[in-house]
C-alpha cells in the first residue's frame, strides 16, 4: 500500500528542512548571477475559465497541480488569468452572452492569451466558439472534460484539444462488494443539476453487471433536507456511493464536499465517493476516485506541449488518472481492514509510524546501542573467563536439569492427551468394525460413523452422502445439525464449483475449506449464503473409497468457526472413511445378492410350473392342429383354407412359446459334451447374416482364441440366437451387432454388443423375468431362457448399457483348465 500523510504530523520539521533548502538554493543562484546575466525569457499567457467559483475545492486542487506542472515542463515565464463565469444558467440568453463577450473583448482584445483552458461544460465551448470567435481566433483551447459523455468530436472547432479521464463507476460497486461482502443494498447520490441528470442516465448502463448482486437505489431529484432524511433511514447491510450534488431539486447550489461531510456524519452505513475531493477528511471512506491533482498535472503537461508549439490542436486524449484512494480515519470507523484494500491503494491521514517520525533519532540511538552492546559483550566475555569455577558450573547444570524435567513433563502430558484420544478413537473404530450391516440398519451404522467423525474432529455439524452412479451425484443419507434449507439445497450435488464435496468428487481427494468466505469454491456462489445461514464457516470433505478403489460416497464435517489443518484429526477421519466405505460396500453387496436370489427364485418357480403343466398343454394343441389339417383338405372347406392356415400358425406360435417355457425347467436334461463356442458361432453366421440383411443391420464377429469346455451345443445355439435377435430388434435400421469371444485365466466370455439406445433403469432391474418384454409381439421368454441356459452351464450374465448401446456378456467357467489342474494334481 502507498501511504499519504497530512501535514499535521511532523510539520515543523518539514518546514525547517524546506527553509534550509530554499536558503541554499537562493545563495547558489545569487552566486551564479554575480558572474553571468540571465538571458531574457519569453512570457506566455494562459487564461483559465471556470464554470463556477475558482476557489471551489474541486477546482483549487486542479489549478495548483496544473500550474506547478506547466511551469516545470517549460522554461518560459507564464502569466495566469482567471475567469469564473456561470455559463450554465445563461446559455440561451443572447443578451447575457453578448454582454459577456464584450467584457472579454475589452479585457483580452489587445491582450490575447497564448492558451485558453476551460472545463467540461458544452456552454463554455459554445460561448468561446460563437461569441468570442473573433476575439480568440486561432488561439489554442484545451478543454478538460470530467465526464466523457459531453464529448462530440464532430462539433469541436479546429483549434480545440480535448482530454478526459477514464472513469469506471462499476469499479466502485466491485470494491464495495470486496470490502463488505454482506452488502446487498447500494444507494447512489447523484443530485439534480443538468450534469447530474446526464450522469443519472448513464449510471444504470455502467452498473448493469451488478444488478443481480446489488439492489441499487438512486437518490436524485431531492432537496438536501430530503436527502439527509432518506440517508438517516437506511437499514440493513448497505452502502452509499456519492457521485455528485452540485444542486438539489429546489435548484439550490451546494458544495459537494460539504454535502458528503453532512451525510457521512448522519448515515448509519459507510459512504464511498467517485472524486478525491470528497475523501480527505470529508467523511467518505474512499473508492475508485478521479484525482483532481492528477488531472491538473496531466492537463498541465499537455498544455506545456501546446504552448511550446510542439503539438497541433484538434486531438482527443484519454487520461488514466483514477486510483484507489481511502481515508484512514473512515477505514477505522467502519472496521475495514487495510489488507482487504486493492493493491496500490493510497491511504490518506494514516498516522506515521515511529520509524517515520523518529527515523534519524532511531538510527543514532541504534548505532550507539550497537556500539555499547559490543563493548559490553567484550567485557562480559572477559568476566565469564574469570568466573568459570565449579560452583557456577554446578548451578548451570542444575538449571539445565530443571529445564529438561519441565520439558519432559510437558511432553509427557501432551503424549498422554494424545494417547487418551487414540484410545477413544481406537475403541470406537473397533466397535464399529464389529458391527454387522444389513439392508435395514445401514443408516443406523452410518449415524454412528458420522457421530464419531464429528466428535473426533471437533466439528459442529456433518453429513454422509452416497454416490448415485446413474447420474454421478452425491445424495445426503444421514446428517446432524442441519436444517431443511441446507438439506434441500445440497440434496443432490454433482462435481463442480459451489460445494466442497463436489470439488472432492472431481479431484477424488480430500478438500478442506478453512474459511468459506474466502474460498474460491464458494465465493460469488449462492452456496455461500446457504452455508452461512446454516452456521457453517468451514468444512472438509473426505471421499469414501473402498479397498478396491471404488468411490461410494463422501464424509463431510462442518465447523462454526474457521479452522486450520490438523493432521491427527485428519488421520482419524481417514480411518472412519475406510470403515464407512467398507460398510457401504458390504450393504451394496447384500442388496445385489438379495436381488440375484429373488431373480433365481422367480426362475425356479417358473421352471417348476413349466415342468408341471408344459406337457399337458401341448397334447391338446397337437390334437387340435391335426383336426384343423384334416378339415383343411376337405373340398367343402376350400373357401376357409386361409382361416385354417391362420389358426394352424397361431397354434404353432403357442407351441413355440410352450417350448421356450419348457426350456426354463430346472430339471431339463442337458447333453454336455466338449465343444468350442467359436464353432457354434461360425455355424450360425450365415443365418445371422441373413437376419441382419432382413432387418437392415450390419453383423460383425470378433472371435478370440478360446479353449473347449463342457456344454450343450443346442442350448448354446439357442442362447446366441436369442441374444442376437434381441440386439437386432433393439436398433433402428443401420445399426451394428458384434458377436465376440475371448478367454481369461479361468473363464470363457461370449459377448453380444449392439448400438441401440440402451435399456432403461426400470427394465434393467427386471431383466430375466419371464413374460417381461418391450417388443410389440414379444413373448418375454427369450432372456428368461438365456438366464436359465446360463444357470444350467454354471455361467453368469453381465449387462452393461448406455445411450450408445448395450452389451450382454456370458461368463462360462473354463472347465478345460480345471480338468488339467485336477489331472496335474492327481
Amino acid at each position: 500500500m502507498q501511504d499519504a500523510y497530512s501535514n499535521k504530523y511532523g510539520g515543523n520539521r518539514a518546514i525547517l528542512r524546506s527553509l534550509a533548502v530554499a536558503v541554499a538554493l537562493a545563495v547558489f543562484v545569487a552566486g551564479l548571477g554575480l558572474g553571468h546575466s540571465a538571458p531574457a525569457v519569453p512570457t506566455k499567457k494562459v487564461l483559465i475559465i471556470y464554470p463556477t467559483l475558482m476557489n471551489h475545492p474541486f477546482y483549487s486542487d486542479f489549478t495548483n497541480s496544473f500550474k506547478e506542472r506547466l511551469r516545470a515542463e517549460t522554461s518560459l515565464n507564464v502569466e495566469f488569468y482567471y475567469e469564473s463565469v456561470d455559463l450554465l444558467n445563461y446559455t440561451d440568453d443572447e443578451v447575457v452572452m453578448n454582454a459577456l463577450a464584450q467584457i472579454f473583448q475589452r479585457k483580452y482584445g489587445s491582450n490575447r492569451p497564448n492558451l485558453i483552458v476551460t472545463f467540461s461544460r458544452p456552454a463554455a465551448i459554445d460561448f468561446l466558439h460563437r461569441y468570442c470567435g473573433g476575439i480568440f481566433a486561432e488561439v489554442p483551447v484545451l478543454v478538460c472534460y470530467t465526464r466523457p459523455m459531453y464529448i462530440d468530436v464532430a462539433s469541436l472547432p479546429a483549434n480545440f484539444t480535448a482530454c478526459y479521464p477514464s472513469m469506471d463507476t462499476a469499479k466502485n460497486a466491485e470494491l464495495i462488494l470486496t470490502l463488505q461482502p454482506s452488502v446487498r443494498q447500494l444507494y447512489v447520490v447523484v443530485g439534480a443539476s443538468i450534469l447530474a441528470r446526464r450522469i443519472r442516465e448513464e449510471l444504470p448502463h455502467q452498473l448493469a453487471p451488478y444488478a443481480g448482486r446489488l439492489d441499487i437505489t438512486y437518490l436524485n431529484d431531492l432537496t438536501l433536507a430530503q436527502l439527509r432524511e432518506r440517508v438517516r433511514s437506511i437499514e440493513g447491510p448497505a452502502a452509499i456511493l456519492f457521485v455528485d450534488f452540485v444542486r438539489d431539486a429546489a435548484d439550490v447550489p451546494y458544495s459537494p464536499a460539504r454535502v458528503v461531510r453532512t451525510i457521512a456524519a448522519e448515515a448509519p452505513v459507510p459512504v464511498f465517493a467517485s472524486h478525491s475531493t470528497y475523501v480527505d477528511e470529508h467523511g467518505a471512506v474512499g473508492g475508485w476516485v478521479l484525482n483532481m491533482n492528477y488531472l491538473g498535472r496531466e492537463t498541465g503537461a499537455r498544455a506545456a506541449v501546446i504552448i511550446k508549439g510542439e503539438a497541433v490542436p484538434g486531438k482527443i486524449e484519454t487520461l488514466n488518472i483514477a486510483e484507489y484512494q481511502f481515508d484512514w480515519n473512515e477505514l477505522q470507523r467502519w472496521r475495514i481492514a487495510e489488507a482487504k484494500l486493492p493493491p496500490g491503494s493510497v491511504i490518506l491521514n494514516k498516522p506515521p509510524s515511529l520509524w517515520q517520525l523518529y527515523k534519524w533519532e532511531i538510527v543514532v540511538v541504534g548505532s550507539l546501542t550497537v556500539a555499547l552492546m559490543a563493548v559490553l559483550t567484550m567485557l562480559l566475555m572477559v568476566h565469564r573467563r574469570r568466573l568459570r569455577d565449579s560452583e557456577q558450573t554446578a548451578e548451570l547444570r542444575e538449571e539445565i536439569i530443571a529445564a529438561q524435567e519441565n520439558t519432559i513433563k510437558e511432553r509427557t502430558s501432551e503424549l498422554e492427551r494424545h494417547r487418551q484420544g487414540d484410545l477413544i478413537a481406537t475403541r470406537g473404530l473397533y466397535e464399529l468394525s464389529m458391527r454387522q450391516v444389513s439392508q435395514n440398519n445401514l443408516n443406523e451404522v452410518l449415524e454412528e460413523v458420522l457421530g464419531m467423525a464429528i466428535s473426533l474432529s471437533g466439528a459442529d455439524m456433518g453429513n454422509i452422502q452416497l454416490l448415485d452412479r446413474k447420474d454421478n451425484s452425491l445424495k445426503i443419507t444421514v446428517h446432524r445439525g442441519f436444517g431443511g434449507d441446507f438439506l434441500e439445497f445440497f440434496s443432490n450435488v454433482h462435481d463442480g464449483r459451489g460445494a466442497s464435496c463436489g470439488e472432492a468428487l472431481t479431484l477424488r481427494q480430500r478438500t478442506i475449506v478453512e474459511d468459506v468466505t474466502e474460498s474460491p469454491i464458494f465465493v460469488d456462489t449462492s452456496s455461500l449464503d446457504v452455508m452461512l445461514a446454516a452456521g457453517a464457516r468451514a468444512c472438509q470433505s473426505t471421499p469414501l473409497v473402498t479397498r478396491n478403489g471404488h468411490l461410494v460416497g463422501m464424509l463431510n464435517t462442518h465447523f462454526r468457526k474457521t479452522i486450520q489443518k490438523n493432521e491427527l484429526e485428519l488421520s482419524y477421519i481417514d480411518l472412519l472413511a475406510v470403515q464407512a466405505a467398507d460398510i457401504i460396500e458390504a450393504y451394496q453387496a447384500i442388496q445385489a445378492k438379495e436381488a440375484e436370489l429373488l431373480r433365481l427364485d422367480r426362475l425356479n418357480t417358473v421352471g417348476e410350473m413349466a415342468a408341471a403343466i408344459g406337457h399337458e398343454v401341448r397334447n391338446p394343441l397337437t390334437t387340435v392342429r391335426g383336426y384343423l389339417q384334416l378339415f383343411q383338405r376337405k373340398d367343402e372347406s376350400v373357401s376357409y383354407r386361409e382361416h385354417f392356415n391362420t389358426m394352424i400358425e397361431e397354434l404353432d406360435r403357442a407351441n413355440a412359446i410352450i417350448s421356450d417355457f419348457l426350456s426354463l425347467a430346472k430339471n431339463k436334461a442337458t447333453d454336455m459334451r466338449r465343444g468350442n463356442v467359436n464353432d457354434v458361432v461360425g455355424a450360425l453366421v450365415p443365418l445371422l447374416q441373413a437376419e441382419a440383411l432382413r432387418t437392415g443391420h450390419d453383423l460383425k464377429t470378433d472371435m478370440g482364441e478360446i479353449p473347449d469346455f463342457l456344454m450343450d451345443e443346442k442350448e448354446i445355439r439357442q442362447l446366441i440366437l436369442n441374444l442376437t435377435n434381441n440386439a437386432f430388434q433393439a436398433m433402428e435400421p443401420g445399426g451394428k451387432v458384434t458377436v465376440a469371444t475371448r478367454a481369461t485365466e479361468d473363464e470363457v466370455v461370449l459377448s453380444v454388443r449392439d448400438t441401440g439406445k440402451g435399456i432403461s433403469r426400470e427394465v434393467l432391474n427386471k431383466l430375466g423375468t419371464p413374460f417381461l418384454t418391450t417388443k410389440e409381439n414379444g413373448t418375454g421368454l427369450g432372456l428368461a431362457v438365456c438366464y436359465r441356459i446360463a444357470e444350467r452351464h454354471g455361467a453368469k450374465i453381465d449387462v452393461k448399457t448406455s445411450s450408445q448401446g448395450t452389451t450382454f456378456s456370458v461368463y462360462f467357467k473354463n472347465t478345460s483348465l480345471k480338468q488339467q489342474n485336477s489331472a496335474a494334481g492327481g
